[in-house]
């Protein structure tokens, strides 16, 4: 695949680094808490958690390096606004559980270790459910932050913080309802980030991120219910409805980080196609008991795409004799870019079969969590039975 002209990974996530849970005391034991943890928490957070663990272990191996005296002042500090700020989220948004010794390791909230920061994290998550609550969780973190001295937000794309006021919730809503991106198994929305300074002169920020999936990728199924699952898939031809999720991480910022996060172009229309291929992997994977190229699971994910990125012009799919779809007619409002795009031809992208997942992500270009956008395929002269996904071949379906 062939990357778009801007950068692969716009906006970076929580889980482009790791986040890590306290010291385990020996491999079983981790085994064991990662088990609990994987009944709760959503797999974007899961994973880095797993992956913190792992390191922890390798640092417990080696000597950690004494914490500066500079940072074991600051810590009081970090320690009273967590406290405070965990009371809060208890009054006000008392469904989210807290990890406790959460930190991350990736912008725009770093929280590295004790050793290596005064700052001090924790997480709050929401399980997962098929109701999207953005509303009543952007005003639960408003009325907790700004209790605790918060005074400003940070939105997408703005370098510029917003000062807190009446219209700070809308503002959270409208970013948690902005051009999601896959993460592999599931969408995750852009961050909404508030900062402020506690009365006792503390520096802190919280950041608030939506992520959604499919409950056959997320573990929440039991065998039956995955095989009564399959029946209906079948039977239907329905996609699986997602289940939502949202994480609030809070930190100190002694260390006073660059809290801006990006957004990709979307008046561009390369990356509009890039973001209706993406959509295209991403449901495919999440809804492996459909048929691949069937027309009303294409015409499931073109409404699924148009509703979460609003594209400008028109997208329709194109049929085969046989009924099936295997190319996608774009139309752009300014006609910068019509294409015709492939989305596959070959049996080797039905995606998301037992021991062929991984090959499936790169088949189709599905992203990992590095990566926003994969790009376009190839550009070809005419539509044939061996292009790949993602090829695309300028003008129309003809």
């Amino acid at each position: 695949m062939s990357d778009l002209n801007h950068p692969a990974s716009e906006e970076q996530d929580p889980g482009e680094g790791a986040v890590k849970a306290s010291p385990a005391t020996s491999s079983t034991g981790s085994k064991v808490a990662i088990g609990c943890i994987a009944a709760i928490i959503s797999p974007i957070i899961l994973v880095f958690i797993i992956i913190g663990i792992y390191m922890n272990q390798l640092h417990a191996m080696t000597e950690t390096p004494d914490t500066p005296p500079e940072f074991l002042k600051l810590q009081p500090q970090a320690e009273a606004f967590d406290s405070a700020f965990t009371a809060a989220m208890e009054e006000n948004l008392p469904d989210l559980a807290k990890f406790e010794g959460v930190v991350n390791f990736a912008p725009p909230m770093p929280c590295l270790e004790e050793w290596a920061t005064a700052d001090a994290c924790s997480l709050f998550e929401l399980d997962r459910s098929p109701e999207q609550r953005d509303k009543e969780i952007c005003e639960g973190l408003l009325t907790a932050a700004m209790s605790v001295g918060a005074d400003s937000a940070l939105l997408p794309g703005e370098v510029k913080t917003r000062t807190l006021d009446e219209g700070s919730s809308s503002d959270c809503e409208r970013t948690l309802g902005l051009d999601p991106k896959s993460y592999g198994l599931g969408w995750q929305w852009h961050f909404y980030v508030v900062k402020g300074t506690t009365p006792a002169g503390t520096p802190f920020a919280a950041l608030l991120m939506k992520s959604s999936g499919s409950p056959a990728n997320r573990g929440d199924l039991t065998e039956e219910q995955v095989t009564s699952l399959a029946k209906e898939q079948m039977s239907t031809g329905n996609v699986i409805p997602d289940t939502f999720s949202y994480s609030i991480i809070s930190s100190t910022m002694f260390d006073n980080p660059d809290l801006s996060t990006k957004r990709a172009d979307y008046e561009d229309s390369k990356v509009q196609v890039a973001a209706m291929l993406d959509t295209f992997a991403q449901m495919r994977l999440a809804n492996p008991y459909l048929e691949t190229f069937n027309a009303g699971f294409a015409a499931q994910i073109l409404d699924t795409y148009t509703t979460n990125f609003k594209p400008k012009g028109s997208v329709s799919a194109v049929k085969a004799k046989d009924g099936s779809v295997h190319w996608i007619q774009v139309d752009t409002a300014d006609d910068s870019f019509d294409v015709c795009v492939s989305v596959g031809v070959g049996p080797e992208l039905k995606i998301g079969e037992d021991g062929t997942k991984e090959t499936g992500m790169a088949v189709t270009g599905l992203p990992g969590v590095n990566v926003e956008l994969m790009g376009l395929g190839q550009p070809v002269p005419t539509m044939t039975d061996k292009t790949e996904f993602g090829d695309y071949k300028l003008g129309t379906c003809n």
